[in-house]
C-alpha cells in the first residue's frame, strides 16, 4: 500500500501530478504495473470531483433548483444531488445525457493526446 502524508513542517501541498511524478521515479517497472489500478482510482474520483463542480454551476446558471433540474435531464432529483457531490458511480449512460443536455461533450482518448 502506498501512502503519501504532507509533512507537518511542510507548507508545501503536492498536486496529484507531483505525487504521481515522484512514486513512478521510485518504483521499478513492474512495481507500477501494480499500483496502476490504485493511478485509474484517483483518475476517476478528480473525474468525478470535475464533473460535479461543472454540472452544479451549469444548474446554477440555469437558475434551477435540483428537481427541477433533474426533471430537465429527464433523471431524478436524487440523482443530481449525488452528482453534485461527486458522489456513487453514474453510468456512463446517465453522464453521456446530463452532458449533452447541458451542451457539453464527453470525449474517450488515449493518455497523453487531446
Amino acid at each position: 500500500m502506498i501512502t503519501y502524508m504532507k509533512s507537518t513542517n511542510s507548507t508545501k501541498t503536492s498536486t496529484h501530478e507531483e505525487v504521481w511524478a515522484e512514486i513512478e521515479a521510485s518504483y521499478t517497472a513492474e512495481e507500477l504495473r501494480q499500483i496502476k489500478p490504485l493511478k485509474a482510482i484517483v483518475a476517476a474520483s478528480k473525474f468525478r470531483n470535475n464533473a460535479a463542480k461543472l454540472i452544479k454551476a451549469k444548474r446554477e446558471a440555469l437558475e434551477m433548483n435540483q428537481r427541477d433540474f433533474a426533471k430537465y435531464l429527464g433523471i431524478s432529483q436524487r440523482d443530481v444531488s449525488h452528482l453534485e457531490q461527486a458522489k456513487g458511480n453514474p453510468t456512463i449512460a446517465t453522464l453521456s445525457i446530463v452532458f449533452y443536455m447541458l451542451d457539453m461533450e464527453m470525449r474517450i482518448t488515449q493518455r497523453g493526446t487531446n
